[in-house]
């Protein structure tokens, strides 16, 4: 069985794959996984 990541926007498949190919490629994930990476790295 392969994994895969759906990321739906506005009830539509609009990417589908492996995480490792959904961040090379320009999209909604790789903005969720970005901005993710940067509040992880935010300091008070």
């Amino acid at each position: 069985m392969r994994e895969q990541i759906l990321v739906v926007d506005n009830g539509k498949i609009v990417q589908a794959g492996k995480h490792e190919d959904l961040v090379e490629e320009e999209g909604i994930y790789r903005r969720f996984i970005l901005g993710r990476q940067e509040a992880e790295n935010w300091k008070i």
